[in-house]
């Protein structure tokens, strides 16, 4: 009987992780072995790109494209675990914990200022970890853990995975279609037994497009905001939202500046909203740097180190 979550210890909690980690690779690769060998084995392949060089070209590339952005993203960092090294420079420095808040010189953010905040974070249960803030818990899909490093990877891999599904869906159907008019004695038996494997096919193809898709739109939708998944899902919990108007979102620069700065990798943890009664106080001349920075002291829960995907 598996014991429950709260009982587990960490040897037992990283060894599951590392399981669920497994079997998702595997399901990964048995369904592309599956989708890309049956179709060439029946000869679906050879009839459907016989007269469209170029859409055999464009699918091969699609498809070395789509296993080189996974490959990739399974070795690649969410970017919040900091070499021990690195680390010990942090603790040594600032006396706080590396794994958590990370130093920037050149940084804007909030977390220059609030720095005397940094130790006002979560603890993770499940992972029996203190996680980066703006996110609640480590979790894993597509086999890694996704945060602001890998990010954008993980969307192209979404993107390649969607148009992959929907073109191997489209090479099943066709397969089907090729049987039913290559059966002479319209026999259903023979019929279903060459079809079943590509209606197989289909079936998990949608599966798979309804995932990889369904991501992709939600994680647009998250960029364009600029909110993690944690802080969209959960913001009437959360520490440094839940006081905030509903329509607020503190994070953003508006969509067109929130992509952009997604597609160039920049820091996207600049705290932009201002109360109304902060915002008189820090443009009176008297203001003093401490209370510049109370008006901060809502942002105090922030770290670079976002993890975007739950």
């Amino acid at each position: 009987m598996a014991r429950r979550k709260a009982d587990r210890t960490p040897a037992e909690t990283i060894a599951l992780a590392k399981q669920s980690v497994c079997y998702t690779r595997l399901w990964w690769l048995g369904f592309h072995v599956a989708a890309y060998a049956y179709p060439i084995y029946a000869g679906a392949w050879r009839q459907y790109f016989r007269d469209w060089t170029t859409g055999l070209v464009l699918c091969i590339a699609l498809g070395v494209m789509n296993a080189v952005c996974y490959v990739v993203l399974q070795r690649s960092s969410p970017g919040f675990v900091l070499p021990q090294e690195e680390e010990k420079r942090l603790e040594d420095d600032y006396g706080i914990d590396g794994g958590v808040f990370h130093h920037d010189d050149t940084s804007d953010s909030l977390l220059d200022v609030e720095v005397a905040h940094v130790d006002r974070r979560h603890y993770c249960a499940h992972c029996h970890v203190h996680p980066p803030l703006r996110a609640k818990h480590c979790c894993v899909c597509a086999g890694v853990c996704v945060g602001r490093d890998n990010h954008r990877l993980f969307v192209l891999y979404m993107l390649t995975q969607s148009l992959e599904a929907i073109w191997g869906m489209g090479i099943a159907s066709f397969g089907m279609r090729m049987n039913d008019e290559t059966d002479d004695d319209n026999s259903l038996e023979k019929w279903l037994r060459d079809s079943i494997p590509f209606m197989l096919l289909v079936v998990f193809g949608f599966l798979v497009f309804l995932i990889a898709f369904g991501l992709l739109c939600y994680h647009v939708y998250l960029i364009s905001t600029n909110q993690s998944s944690w802080e969209h899902a959960k913001r009437s919990k959360i520490t440094y939202l839940k006081d905030l108007p509903p329509d607020v979102l503190p994070f953003s620069h508006g969509s067109l500046m929130n992509t952009w700065l997604f597609l160039r990798g920049s820091p996207r943890n600049v705290w932009t909203y201002v109360a109304e009664g902060h915002a008189e106080a820090s443009s009176s001349p008297s203001t003093s740097v401490e209370e510049s920075a109370d008006a901060a002291s809502v942002a105090g829960d922030l770290s670079p180190m976002e993890i975007v995907l739950k």
